[in-house]
């Protein structure tokens, strides 16, 4: 009897814990996720794990098994390849395109406001860091330079469905394709949340952040990123962008902050909070030059 060729197809079952999100967050999740996988035939490049089922009941959601890094260690293992570091945030930017193209970009005023009010909800929330920032001057002056340009700037800007929590743990990599994952799709907010969340993460978490200047009009971690999603829709020298790129900074400050103060001789802890604070200042720079 001639042998047969047995193919195991493995899959991954995601388990929402109670309390640790919304009720409705798995549901959400899984038609995110259904959408993507509808889309791929006219958006090739918006690759996602493919929805096998969803199990109300136990919270979850029963995907196909990707055999790939994420994002985050594809960059680590490519540390002295920098044209490959640029491809793959470029493929990056790309799969974020496509993803808000679903939802139809539109130009809408931004309203900063909501930043504001979400910042104010974390610094609120976050006692020990906030009392740790007290005695920082570069932590004021990007938090006064952030309610200024909150105030003050209501520019058309690019809105779409966002990802919600676009980073670099949250995109696989399989040869050149990138596959995204963890889509919300929920909140019809301005792109550049979205961008400026991978760019700042990019700059603490991966090689990108040994760079002179990691985030600036000039710097490759931007320059590759545009080049994947496109200029026509992302404005790195817009005052919307550079509002949300504070915002996206000052959020993570706070959360390593925190994190440093939790664990005080932790060298990753440290390194997080320091990296994201030279960010901060670059931003500074590069707005007072604006």
């Amino acid at each position: 009897m001639p042998a047969k060729a047995i193919f195991i197809k493995y899959s991954a079952l995601k388990v929402y814990k109670p309390g640790a999100v919304s009720e409705k967050a798995p549901q959400i999740q899984y038609d995110a996720l259904l959408s993507c996988n509808r889309a791929v035939s006219n958006y090739p490049i918006l690759l996602a794990p493919k929805a096998l089922a969803f199990l109300p009941e136990d919270r979850a959601i029963l995907m196909e098994w990707q055999d790939a890094p994420t994002l985050r260690a594809a960059l680590w293992h490519r540390f002295a390849a920098p044209q490959r570091r640029r491809t793959l945030i470029a493929g990056a930017g790309s799969w974020l395109r496509a993803f808000h193209e679903l939802s139809n970009i539109t130009a809408e005023p931004l309203d900063a406001s909501k930043l504001v009010a979400k910042l104010d909800t974390q610094l609120s929330r976050n006692p020990t860091a906030t009392v740790a920032q007290n005695i920082d001057p570069t932590f004021h002056t990007a938090l006064n330079r952030f309610h200024k340009l909150a105030a003050t700037t209501t520019a058309e800007t690019p809105h779409a469905l966002l990802h919600g929590d676009f980073t670099p743990t949250n995109l696989l990599v399989k040869g050149n394709d990138v596959i995204g994952m963890d889509m919300w799709g929920m909140r019809r907010a301005p792109v550049y949340e979205d961008i400026a969340r991978m760019l700042v993460y990019l700059g603490v978490v991966s090689p990108v952040g040994f760079s002179a200047e990691v985030l600036g009009p000039h710097c490759s971690l931007l320059q590759a990123f545009a080049q994947g999603y496109g200029t026509d829709k992302f404005d790195a020298a817009s005052a919307p962008f550079q509002t949300v790129v504070l915002y996206q900074q000052l959020r993570r400050w706070l959360v390593y902050a925190n994190r440093k103060t939790k664990h005080p001789y932790s060298p990753l802890a440290r390194w997080q909070y320091v990296q994201n604070k030279r960010l901060t200042g670059q931003t500074l720079t590069w707005l007072k030059d604006c």
